[in-house]
């Protein structure tokens, strides 16, 4: 067989070929897998990415919420509710009182956030308006500190269960519904 101006022989690169040809096509259907997300700082600067963080955080994971430039405030449309399959969560804004501290606003008729389960979760340093009551702690102890709560219909922090307990601390509840911090029966 004559050899090509390049001097390889083609049957010498059939066996070349077929190796190239056997790594393409096994690689060419591998379906890569997301690994599992694990705990980190999620930096949130607007409703929907808030939104998104509080349903979609995990054990461990701490929910920056910052007013940046724009407007702090965070006009929710529902409440929400964490698992205890995401304990602990650290959902934290801005530690001083002024025009950038991010403030959440809930409907009247909603439960802001419910911890349920939890162990060690941390709700520091925000503003709330509106809500029913802006945090229900369900069998859970967690620490809840400088915190503001305005004009909610029923309690700011409403604790139940004989698993809950915790600290409210350094916390302003400005006109709320009924109690600043209530505590149902077992609750300490």
């Amino acid at each position: 067989m004559a050899a090509n101006r390049s001097g390889f022989s083609p049957r010498a690169m059939t066996p070349v070929l077929l190796i190239a040809s056997f790594c393409l096509v096994s690689c060419g259907d591998d379906n890569p897998v997301n690994p599992p997300k694990g705990a980190g700082t999620i930096v949130v600067t607007a409703a929907t990415e808030l939104g998104d963080a509080l349903e979609n955080s995990v054990a461990g994971d701490t929910i920056d919420i910052r007013a940046e430039f724009s407007s702090p405030t965070f006009t929710m449309t529902k409440g929400y509710s964490i698992p205890a399959s995401r304990s602990p969560v650290t959902i934290q804004g801005t530690p001083r009182f002024g025009f950038l501290r991010p403030e959440i606003v809930f409907p009247t008729d909603v439960v802001g956030i419910t911890l349920t389960d939890h162990s060690g979760s941390k709700i520091r340093d925000l503003d709330f308006r509106g809500g029913a009551d802006v945090i229900s702690l369900v069998n859970s102890s967690a620490v809840i500190q400088g915190i503001v709560v305005r004009n909610n219909t029923r309690d700011g922090v409403a604790a139940t269960g004989p698993g809950s307990s915790g600290t409210v601390t350094l916390c302003l509840f400005d006109h709320p519904g009924r109690f600043g911090v209530s505590t149902g029966p077992g609750a300490s």
